[in-house]
């Protein structure tokens, strides 16, 4: 048509370096295969259920493998183990393999993810894992409730060898160095008898401490029991609350006497067993740490939250089961 400009059909021109970058990228991304898990997925893996990056370039979907297979590959660095998640207490266990081949890795609750956290107090793009040169980094994605490591809330930062990482309610172990597949299985039998969110003893911990001590040692148990945690949930949220429950805990870990055993039972119920203690003085002890948590500003940096705690101190007299439920029901009374 006269008037118009026809197109001659050749691209525009680029910058020549930045066709190489582009092309050197993508060559690096497509080739770089991605490693995740599919956990309880039907058979065969529906593609809803597939990391989209399954579609784009080479993927191993490995289902229920065993840990050991996991960590056995020599490019594997390290790995994060679910230890607490209180939506779905059968994930505890579940892990996630650091790979640099698969780095970066994104965590949250959406199916699109490469490790996905089914709880509503993970968002749904909630972190990403990155590969530097000096380490693994854990990057925040602006998520609501935030990511923690150990109990301080993180943009980013480096992660460590044992460190706990917190994204909303799910607790992760971080595993780094030698000796993975070993040590994950030393940390599934450590949480056989503590508790994931606290890493204090659970239930079956305390009754072994209980069987250990006997009912003719003169042992005390020590029961404690936050006031108040369903409304504080209810107020300000599931991980607020647990935020209190962890610093108690801490709390409580510090206080302890050396040789005694520190548990947590659920909710924001504690127990310790303390060898050698008569009840006036495990009474005594029960003051001062409820003493130390009125003290104590919980989530200073946004609620303020203070805290109360309930004590009750009786003999270890009675079978390990008895002696511990009757503790729990004198927090009752």
């Amino acid at each position: 048509m006269s008037g118009t400009k026809e197109s001659s059909g050749a691209p525009p021109p680029t910058d020549g370096a930045f066709e190489e970058d582009v092309t050197d990228v993508f060559a690096r991304w497509s080739n770089a295969p991605v490693r995740f898990r599919v956990t309880n997925a039907p058979e065969p893996v529906a593609t809803e259920f597939e990391n989209v990056h399954a579609a784009l370039r080479p993927a191993l979907i490995v289902k229920d493998a065993k840990p050991e297979q996991l960590l056995a590959d020599p490019d594997v660095e390290g790995a994060l183990v679910v230890v607490h998640l209180r939506a779905e207490r059968s994930a505890s266990g579940n892990l996630l393999t650091l790979d640099p081949r698969a780095s970066p890795i994104n965590l949250g609750r959406d199916a699109a993810n490469h490790f996905v956290l089914t709880s509503s107090t993970v968002s749904r793009r909630h972190a990403q894992i990155l590969r530097r040169p000096d380490g693994w980094w854990l990057l925040d994605q602006q998520s609501t409730n935030g990511s923690r490591i150990g109990n301080a809330r993180v943009r980013e930062q480096r992660l460590a060898d044992e460190d706990r990482v917190q994204l909303g309610d799910v607790v992760l172990k971080c595993l780094l160095g030698e000796g993975l597949a070993r040590r994950q299985e030393a940390l599934a039998l450590h949480f056989g008898t503590h508790d994931g969110m606290t890493d204090l003893a659970n239930r079956q911990g305390l009754l072994e401490a209980l069987t250990r001590v006997g009912s003719a040692s003169g042992a005390a148990l020590l029961a404690l029991d936050l006031v108040g945690l369903g409304e504080l949930n209810r107020r300000h949220g599931d991980v607020a609350g647990d935020d209190v429950v962890y610093g108690v805990a801490e709390l409580v870990r510090a206080l302890a006497p050396e040789g005694s055993v520190a548990g947590r039972l659920d909710g924001g119920t504690f127990a310790l067993v303390l060898p050698a203690t008569d009840v006036p003085t495990a009474r005594s002890l029960g003051e001062t740490l409820c003493q130390k948590v009125a003290a104590t500003v919980f989530l200073p940096e946004s609620w303020r939250i203070r805290a109360t705690l309930r004590a009750r101190a009786a003999p270890v007299d009675d079978a390990p089961a008895a002696v511990l439920d009757r503790g729990l029901v004198s927090l009752r009374l």
